[in-house]
């Protein structure tokens, strides 16, 4: 299938002088105001997909919805640089700038904001007035991660997609389900044509390690960075204070090359940290979950995690971070019984079966010493598992 002519033309304002395969069909789609669902592993130029279709119905406006700040910084951004009109709409936000967005607004073409935003009921009223062509959701994963736990928003979009009519609505992931892609139509009220792309990236190359304490992770954080010795790294823990003590611990061998970044630092210390690892300063950043969503690197040839993540998603997704130039990177995993004990301790008191569904199922991941580490993980989304990579932890093992 060959993109529309207008699709071509839009393309070329994005210095594109073509479209991936799996480009195509959803762009066409929602270029003809067609509802879609979008299935893809990070770097598969998912945002490429919503922004062209809203290019070409540029008088009327997009709504992307996006769950950090700093997503929609970027986007926004990269959107005004190119001459469009984008403007953000979030916390950060003075009354006063507040207040002269919402006087523009229907002459936006891209409007980025939060679920907790857009469920204000002065935001729906002025957001009825204006003809919307798009609402978008990325990172849809989120509607079940968060929506189900400490942010209730993302349940409530269904009931904004009633009230403003869109002319279409997307969605976007590199990490649903065929049944999770089901329930996030259902809560969302809206039938979408699905989209899936394979997920299986060759270049990426995942090894996990079960280990006895911190201090023995942390010897492995340092052979793994001086094996690799790669351009940037990025070394994910599960709280703040295991954050602060990696990066205080590796800033000794690497001295003003590491950064450290979670949720308990100001806004702006947080993007001061996320621009110094942007610009090159920091070659090496410690952080939690909070971090990665935003960053769209080509660089980053390591993802390590220091603890066990509470998902195979968030598993999935952080990793996919790396490689996003094509070339080879490492994805290691460090795992102790005592992240089991802490991630139960957390997890089971919320009494949500989804939420300790996706702890067991990262659990027997890391017990899994049986199976292709690549064929768990496309397992765990549904997908169709091919061969084993050959590579991994496990298939080297069975090699052996």
């Amino acid at each position: 299938m060959k993109p529309h002519n207008d699709v071509k033309a839009a393309l070329r304002l994005f210095g594109f002088d073509s479209l991936r395969n799996e480009q195509i069909k959803p762009i066409e789609a929602l270029r003809k105001g067609k509802s879609v669902f979008v299935n893809a592993p990070t770097s598969a130029g998912k945002s490429l997909i919503y922004q062209l279709p809203a290019v070409l119905h540029r008088d009327q406006l997009t709504i992307v919805i996006e769950p950090t700040i700093s997503l929609m910084l970027d986007q926004v951004q990269k959107l005004n640089r190119l001459g469009l009109c984008a403007a953000h709409l979030d916390s950060s936000l003075t009354k006063a700038q507040r207040q002269e967005l919402m006087k523009r607004l229907d002459g936006l073409t891209f409007l980025y904001t939060t679920p907790e935003q857009l469920i204000r009921p002065a935001i729906l009223k002025k957001l009825k007035r204006i003809d919307v062509y798009q609402l978008v959701i990325d990172e849809a994963h989120c509607i079940l991660d968060w929506g189900y736990s400490f942010r209730g928003a993302y349940l409530e979009l269904g009931g904004v997609i009633r009230e403003i009519e869109p002319q279409c609505v997307s969605a976007f992931t590199a990490t649903a389900s065929p049944e999770d892609e089901g329930e996030i139509q259902h809560l969302l009220g809206v039938e979408m044509k699905v989209f899936r792309c394979k997920s299986d990236r060759k270049n990426l190359i995942y090894s996990k390690k079960h280990t006895d304490s911190r201090r023995e992770k942390l010897r492995f954080v340092k052979k793994y960075l001086k094996k690799y010795e790669p351009r940037r790294s990025v070394i994910y823990c599960n709280t703040h204070r295991a954050v602060e003590s990696v990066a205080a611990e590796l800033e000794k061998k690497y001295p003003d090359r590491v950064g450290a970044y979670h949720s308990g630092l100001s806004s702006g210390e947080k993007n001061r940290q996320q621009i110094r690892f942007c610009s090159g300063e920091y070659t090496i950043m410690v952080a939690t979950s909070a971090f990665g969503m935003g960053i769209d690197l080509p660089d980053i040839e390591l993802v390590l995690h220091f603890n066990m993540p509470f998902s195979m998603n968030d598993y999935i997704q952080q990793t996919g971070r790396a490689g996003r130039d094509g070339g080879k990177a490492h994805c290691v995993l460090l795992y102790s019984d005592e992240d089991f004990w802490t991630a139960a301790a957390l997890v089971e008191p919320c009494g949500n079966a989804r939420l300790n569904e996706s702890l067991r199922r990262m659990m027997d991941f890391c017990n899994d010493r049986a199976h292709c580490l690549k064929r768990l993980m496309a397992e765990s989304l549904g997908q169709e598992t091919g061969k084993s990579c050959r590579f991994c932890t496990n298939c080297q093992a069975g090699r052996q």
